[in-house]
Parts: structure tokens; C-alpha cells; sequence
């Protein structure tokens, strides 16, 4: 077993505890993004992916995380961004870790900074929240949540310049030097305070404000994710929004046509690096 190999093994196995924990207490998740992707067009992991991908809505994520959580087998860790510490932000999005498992040098200094945490092999969840029917109204709130996350890289351990243009890091230059006025836990405070302010309104849209910054304006009709429905993934039945191809295509386009082959690469880590580790190497 090569190394992608093991990691997505590793991967199907974080899914699976997922689902298992989730149909025990009857909470709907929808494989997401590159998972989606796989289980629709391989039937399985996409064979460069390196991570897997799940959404919940709001209500449901807050069910998970009273209900679900505390049924996770050993060797399955549930963290949030809180959980770096305060003034330590990497994302908002919370994960699954496989702990029997490393990505990267632990020595490392990033590492370090965020307590080893993210020294794992992870599930993302990204959370759905409502958000108003009107299309400027959409477009305000996606502005104000980008702010918002960009203060928030005031406590990153660092950004890569070389994937922004010079005007772009002079913009996070500035976003960050804001941020610093406030605490993490504040700037915390107030993203979640915003990113839920349509929740409960009875809009007819849904968005997630813990997607990547580059992703944040993906809006999606709440008819497209009405129920869950299972989908094949590397021998299991794992569960995807009932309008999957919708989602997909506003996601990626043509979501069926295969990346040029230069983009056919693992986009967080490289499982052939040195330190990759899990207990079935």
C-alpha cells in the first residue's frame, strides 16, 4: 500500500465515524467540495485529494456537537478553532482528527503554535447557516463576513504572500493590524454573532461562512439540501445533499471533467513527505 493509499484509507475511516456517530442520533451531514466530487464522479476519493469534507446545517452541527461528539471512538478527536488557544486562529472550520496519525515534522514552528492539533489527518466540517433571499442583501453579507475572517488572520501563524498580488498583501497587511485590537475570542465572538444573524428567518438560501476565503460567496437554494441521500464511497453509503449535481456545478462547473494534470496534486500536504506517519504504515 502506497502512501495516498494509506491516507485515504485513513480518510474513509474518518467518514465512516462520522456517519456511524451521526446515524446513531439521527443527524444529516452532506459529503462536501472534493468529497462530493469523488463519491459522484470515482465513487471514492478523488486519487490526489488528501482530505474529506462534510457540511452540516447549523442546528444539526449543534446537535453533533452535544449529542454526537461524546460517542466518538478512541482515536478520533473533535476540535475547534478555540481550541488553538486564545490569539492562535487558523480557520473557523472545525475538524475530526485521526490522532493515530502526522503530517508534518512536529517540530515544526507552525505546528507548535497550534498545539500539534493540526499535526493530524483531518475531516473538515463546514457549517450552513441561512442567509437573506435578496441577492445585494447576499452580496453585503458576503463582504461582511470576509472582513470579519480577515481580521481574524491577525493571530495566523503566518500568511503565504506568493498567493496574493502585491495590492492583495497590502490589504491583509492592514486587515491584520485591525485585528489586533481585539482578542481572538472577540473577533471569534463577533464572526459567529454575523454569520447566524439570518438563521431562524425562514430565508430560502443557505452559505457557509466558515468556507475558504475565496469560496465564501457560494450561495445555495435550501430546496438543494432538503434531505441527504447515500452515495457510494470506497464500499460504503455515506450521504450527499439531495441536489448534489446542483451543489457541484455551482461549486466547480463541469465537475465531471477531470483538472488539468498539473492540478492534479494534494493542495494541504504531500503524504510521500517524510513524517507522514499513521498506525497502518
Amino acid at each position: 500500500m502506497d502512501k495516498f493509499q494509506e491516507l485515504h484509507v485513513i480518510n474513509t475511516k474518518l467518514l465512516a465515524e462520522l456517519d456511524r456517530v451521526c446515524r446513531m442520533h439521527g443527524i444529516p451531514y452532506y459529503m462536501d467540495g472534493g468529497t462530493l466530487i469523488g463519491a459522484v464522479r470515482h465513487h471514492g476519493a478523488i486519487p490526489w485529494d488528501d482530505d474529506v469534507d462534510v457540511t452540516m446545517k447549523r442546528r444539526d452541527y449543534e446537535r453533533f456537537i452535544r449529542e454526537a461528539v461524546p460517542d466518538l471512538a478512541e482515536g478520533y478527536q473533535f476540535i475547534q478553532p478555540a481550541d488553538y488557544g486564545e490569539n492562535h486562529f487558523y480557520d473557523y472550520v472545525p475538524h475530526i482528527a485521526y490522532v493515530h496519525s502526522q503530517v508534518a515534522d512536529p517540530e515544526d514552528p507552525e505546528m507548535k503554535y497550534y498545539k500539534g492539533l493540526l499535526n493530524h489527518i483531518l475531516l473538515d466540517i463546514f457549517v450552513l447557516d441561512e442567509i437573506t433571499d435578496s441577492r445585494m442583501g447576499q452580496k453585503i453579507q458576503v463582504a461582511k463576513i470576509r472582513f470579519r475572517y480577515g481580521l481574524s488572520w491577525a493571530y495566523r501563524y503566518s500568511m503565504d504572500k506568493d498567493k496574493y498580488t502585491g495590492l492583495q498583501n497590502a490589504g491583509i497587511k492592514v486587515l491584520r493590524a485591525l485585528g489586533r485590537r481585539s482578542s481572538q475570542s472577540q473577533l471569534r465572538e463577533k464572526f459567529y454573532k454575523l454569520g447566524t444573524r439570518y438563521d431562524g428567518k425562514g430565508c430560502g438560501f443557505l452559505y457557509s461562512p466558515y468556507y475558504i476565503f475565496e469560496e465564501l460567496g457560494i450561495v445555495y437554494p435550501k430546496a438543494w439540501f432538503d434531505s441527504a441521500v447515500d452515495l457510494e464511497y470506497e464500499g460504503h453509503k455515506f450521504l450527499g445533499p439531495v441536489g448534489y449535481d446542483k451543489v457541484l456545478t455551482s461549486m466547480f462547473g463541469d465537475y465531471m471533467k477531470l483538472p488539468p494534470k498539473e492540478e492534479q496534486i494534494p493542495k494541504h500536504f504531500d503524504p510521500n513527505n517524510r513524517f507522514f506517519i499513521t498506525d497502518i504504515s
